[in-house]
C-alpha cells in the first residue's frame, strides 16, 4: 500500500487549503447555487481547459485560465457576493415563527398535497376505466406503490422524474403515471 498526502495531491505551489469559518463555505455554496455564478456558461469548462494547459505550476495554470476566460473569476466572485448580500437581508427576516411555518409547509402541507394529487389522479383514471381504485397501504407505499386500479399497482410521479426511471425499491411491474402542473391544473400522462 502507498499513502499520498493531501499536499502531494494538491501540489506544494498551490499552498495550504483555505480554512473557512464554520458554515461560511455552506453559505457561499448556497449563494453560488442561487446565482449560478460558476456555471460552464460563465466559467467555461476548467476540466477541459486544463487538458490544453501545457505549463507545470499553479501560477502558470492560473495565468493560462485568466487568459482564456479574462475576468471570469472576478465576475463569479461578485455575483456570489451579491447573492450573499441578498441572503444576509433575508436572514434578518427569519425568526422562529417563520421557521415553524416553513417546516409545516415542507412536512405537512406538501406531503398532503402530493397525497391528494396521487389519489385524485388514480381515482380519475379508475373512473374513466370503470374499475375500482384503492390507495396503497404502508407496506405497498414502501415498495413505491401509490395505489391500485383494479389489481394493477400504480405510482404517480412528477413529469420531471420521467428520465430518472423507477426508484430502485420499485417493482418494474408498477405502472407509472406522470403529471405536471400548469396554470389550469394538472396534465396527466399515462399508457394503459
Amino acid at each position: 500500500m502507498i499513502r499520498l498526502k493531501p499536499q502531494d495531491l494538491r501540489g506544494k505551489d498551490v499552498g495550504a487549503a483555505k480554512e473557512f469559518p464554520d458554515l461560511t463555505s455552506d453559505l457561499i455554496n448556497l449563494a453560488n447555487h442561487l446565482s449560478k455564478a460558476t456555471t460552464r456558461k460563465k466559467l467555461g469548462n476548467p476540466a477541459l481547459a486544463i487538458e490544453e494547459f501545457e505549463g507545470k505550476t499553479f501560477e502558470e495554470w492560473a495565468y493560462f485560465y485568466d487568459q482564456k476566460r479574462p475576468g471570469a473569476l472576478d465576475t463569479a466572485s461578485q455575483e456570489i457576493y451579491s447573492a450573499i448580500e441578498k441572503l444576509r437581508k433575508a436572514l434578518e427576516l427569519v425568526d422562529e415563527d417563520l421557521v415553524r411555518h416553513w417546516v409545516e409547509e415542507a412536512v405537512l402541507k406538501r406531503t398532503y398535497a402530493a397525497w391528494r394529487i396521487q389519489e385524485t389522479i388514480l381515482r380519475h383514471i379508475a373512473k374513466l376505466q370503470g374499475k375500482p381504485f384503492r390507495q396503497a397501504d404502508d407496506q405497498e407505499s414502501e415498495a413505491g406503490i401509490d395505489g391500485f386500479i383494479d389489481e394493477c399497482p400504480f405510482s404517480v410521479r412528477p413529469v420531471s422524474h420521467y428520465f430518472k426511471g423507477p426508484p430502485e425499491e420499485q417493482d418494474t411491474q408498477v405502472a407509472v403515471v406522470y403529471f405536471e402542473k400548469d396554470k389550469r391544473g394538472l396534465k396527466v400522462y399515462y399508457d394503459l
